[in-house]
């Protein structure tokens, strides 16, 4: 199944140091969190700051999404896990 991003909200986890946003795959809600250096990768000239980080996201989200989607497809077929990190090595 194909994931969806209907809900744009996102925020920023100060304890896990990037930017959590959710997907949908039919009815099952889907975690991802980008972690900060993968957006520092995105956008090198970005700060560390909530608000760089928050900015650098909406403004990658359409690549952020296609990523997302990528490494969900890659889940083992029967896998119960809904959350997942993305990081540097991703992008």
């Amino acid at each position: 199944m194909e994931l969806t991003f209907p809900n744009p909200s996102r925020s920023y986890d100060p304890t896990r140091n990037g930017i959590q946003f959710w997907a949908y795959d039919q009815t099952m809600e889907v975690v991802f969190l980008v972690q900060a250096g993968a957006l520092l990768k995105i956008d090198s000239e970005s700060k560390t700051d909530e608000v760089s980080l928050l900015d650098t996201f909406d403004v990658n989200r359409d690549r952020i999404h296609r990523l997302a989607s990528k490494v969900y497809s890659r889940r083992q077929f029967g896998s119960h896990v809904f959350s997942f990190t993305l990081t540097e090595a991703d992008f």
